[in-house]
């Protein structure tokens, strides 16, 4: 695993990950965008985060006095550490669903075990008689 300078959280996470997308440097009001979210302040407060532990850095957009943020080579490694264990989940998952068939026939049983088990036990308890002492 990766070791990085500070804990990041899951917002800050897909951040980088928007940062990275089509490998091009993009500005806080397009990264708020991608993600559907208008606070570009915090979004700003999370690039500084991501910036300071050394993810993202900060670059001109041509003359203006525009800034763009682009994933530093830490960050790629970061992002790609990410991704090749999301894809080991995913893959994981997905076998599981495979299996499906034999595990819905395997319930299918257990289940018919515990309806006769249900029905025994309906029986058992039809025949049997009142205490009528009272």
């Amino acid at each position: 695993m990766i070791t990085i300078g500070g804990d990041i959280k899951f917002a800050e996470h897909i951040i980088l990950h928007v940062i990275r997308m089509q490998d091009r440097p993009k500005n806080s009001a397009t990264i708020a965008r991608l993600i559907n979210r208008d606070d570009i302040p915090n979004i700003q407060y999370s690039l500084r985060k991501l910036e300071s532990i050394g993810l993202v850095e900060k670059v001109r957009d041509g003359k203006g006095n525009q800034f763009n943020y682009t994933v530093t080579e830490l960050g790629e490694k970061v992002t790609d550490e990410y991704h090749d264990i999301k894809a080991h989940i995913l893959i994981e998952r997905l076998q599981e669903i495979q299996k499906a068939p034999e595990k819905l026939e395997s319930m299918a049983r257990f289940l018919s075990i515990l309806t006769g088990v249900y029905e025994e036990a309906a029986r058992d308890s039809a025949t049997i008689t009142p205490n009528s002492d009272a």
